[in-house]
Parts: structure tokens; sequence; C-alpha cells
């Protein structure tokens, strides 16, 4: 589902360029993490972990990723339907915080410090992702 966008990660370590900002897997888009949580579901259900048919597995996983791109297209919207459960979860797992909340860490003296975190960035227009759409095409097409 997201192969191009992996590979371009090897493409760049072919060619010894190394830009961060475009790595898919330390940014992943929403067909990257629907093809990784559709792996993870996939494997859980061959492994017999996730007790629901193969083909019972294909269709709600087809439906929810047919919903999720209608939405999308039909809202113009750019995020990720998965970010509210994310924004549960990876506090569990990872034990931080959001990126909208400070965040308190105490080192072995007991004393606190406060980490602040920049802004996000203001939302692109359509206008601005259409540019730099045409941009990254005209730049692969050189």
């Amino acid at each position: 589902g997201s192969g191009v966008a992996l590979m371009s990660n090897f493409e760049q370590l072919l060619r010894g360029v190394w830009k961060p900002e475009t790595n898919e897997i330390l940014h992943m888009s929403f067909p990257t993490k629907a093809s990784l949580y559709g792996t993870v579901l996939f494997t859980l259900q061959q492994t017999h972990w996730l007790p629901i048919s193969e083909a019972n597995l294909i269709f709600f996983f087809s439906m929810f990723m047919i919903v999720c791109k209608v939405f999308m297209t039909a809202t113009h919207s750019h995020s990720s339907p998965f970010a509210p459960l994310e924004n549960l979860i990876c506090p569990v797992l990872f034990g931080s915080v959001s990126s909208g909340h400070p965040s308190h860490h105490h080192d072995h003296h007991g004393a606190s410090h406060e980490v602040s975190h920049p802004p996000p960035p203001p939302a692109k227009s359509k206008e601005e992702l259409n540019e730099g759409t045409r941009k990254r095409k005209a730049k692969k097409a050189e």
C-alpha cells in the first residue's frame, strides 16, 4: 500500500542524501500507518491471536479503508483518522504526553524541568499542498 514511500528511504540511502523531513518512517502518512496496522492485524489473525476469519478481516479492513478515504476526500481532510487512538495509546506505551501539553521530567536530584514544545506549524492550504506536490513531481522528473 505504501511501498513507494518506504522505498524512497532506500533510494536516499543509495544516493547518499538524508532528508529526515521526508522520511516516511519518521513522519508516517495515512497509507503507511494503515498498511502497518493492517499488517499487524493480519499477522495476529494468522497466529490465531485475533479470533476472526480471514475473509471477515479482509472485508472489515477494506470497508474501514474505503470509509476513511471517502470521508477524507469529501471533507478535504489531511489529518489521520488514527490520531485520536494514537493520542490515547502513545502516552501509555511510551510514557509521553501529547505535544500540546507541557511535561515535567525529574532527574536523579529531584529537580523538575519543564519541557516546552514548539507550537504546531499552521495548517497548509489546499493550494500550498498542490504546489508542494507539483514541486516534488518536477524534482523527480529531473
